[in-house]
Order: C-alpha cells, then sequence, then structure tokens
C-alpha cells in the first residue's frame, strides 16, 4: 500500500511541475516577439532608448532578472517585427554562480523544468571552466539562458547572458 501512495504521490509532483510550463511564450514582459517598433515605442515610451546607426536603430531598455535591472537589447527583424530580446551577455571579474541560480530559478518558474540543458565542467592545470545553458522552446519562443564562468590565475570571467526569440 505504501508504494501505491509513493507513486501517487511521485505522479502528483511530476504532473504539477508539467501543468506548471506554459503552453506557449509570446514575449519578456512588456516586450512582445513580432510587434513593431511603433508598438515598442508606445509600450515603453521613456524607458526605452533608441540609438541612430547605419543600418537600422538600436533599441535598448531596462528589464529586471534575478531581481537586479539589466540591460536587454530588442532586435526588430527586417519585416519590422521584434525578432529577439537579448540580455548580455553580460561579463564581470568575479563569481555570480549564486545569481546564475538564482536566474536559473526565476526562469524555471517561468517557462517550467522541462528545459534542455547542456553542461560542461572543465579543470586543467591553468583553471576551470564552468558552463550551463537552458533551452526551452515553445512555438511562438525559444529561450536561452547561459551561464560560464572561468577562474584562472590570470583571474574571474563570468559571463551570463539570456534571449528570448522568435523560430525562423
Amino acid at each position: 500500500m505504501r508504494l501505491v501512495w509513493r507513486i501517487a504521490a511521485a505522479w502528483a509532483l511530476l504532473s504539477g511541475a508539467a501543468a506548471a510550463q506554459p503552453a506557449d511564450v509570446h514575449g519578456f514582459g512588456d516586450i512582445r516577439l513580432g510587434m513593431t517598433a511603433a508598438e515598442l515605442r508606445g509600450q515603453l515610451r521613456d524607458a526605452l532608448q533608441v540609438e541612430a546607426t547605419a543600418v537600422r536603430p538600436r533599441y535598448t531598455t531596462h528589464v529586471i532578472l534575478g531581481r537586479l535591472p539589466r540591460a536587454a537589447e530588442i532586435v526588430i527583424a527586417p519585416d519590422g517585427g521584434v525578432a529577439q530580446v537579448r540580455i548580455g551577455p553580460d561579463v564581470v571579474g568575479f563569481s555570480r554562480e549564486r545569481d546564475a541560480e538564482a536566474i536559473e530559478s526565476e526562469l524555471r518558474q517561468s517557462y517550467g523544468h522541462n528545459a534542455w540543458v547542456a553542461e560542461q565542467n572543465e579543470a586543467t592545470v591553468r583553471g576551470r571552466t564552468k558552463m550551463r545553458e537552458l533551452t526551452w522552446t515553445f512555438p511562438s519562443a525559444i529561450v536561452e539562458f547561459r551561464h560560464r564562468l572561468e577562474e584562472s590565475a590570470a583571474g574571474v570571467r563570468d559571463e551570463l547572458s539570456l534571449i528570448l526569440s522568435r523560430p525562423r
């Protein structure tokens, strides 16, 4: 009888985790994939910075990720719609493993636990490299989170990035 209860409890936990994953993702915060530059300016107003470049305007804003404000670049596709939201790569000279774990936890709460995960841990005489990537795939968006930490005698290099993009 105990075995039946354990199986039922495990099934309930697994069902709850699967149910928590949204069926689709359409954007990040107030930014929706596919929205036009005019819609983007109307939605973000003063929070949006627009820089003229030779090719096309560069749109940036700040978003909250891991309870901290981070710079985000918004990429407009040739068709005129938002194609990508890029946060980072944000590189610093100290370890942010705890920040990366907090961001991963936040992303798993938002996008579910069914992410594709790639890890690399490499230790050499010169130091160590630790990399972790998570990818969630939805019908309207792909969400990619990456944390790469390099430690050596020369110092520490810690890189965090998050990319939300429309599938091609």
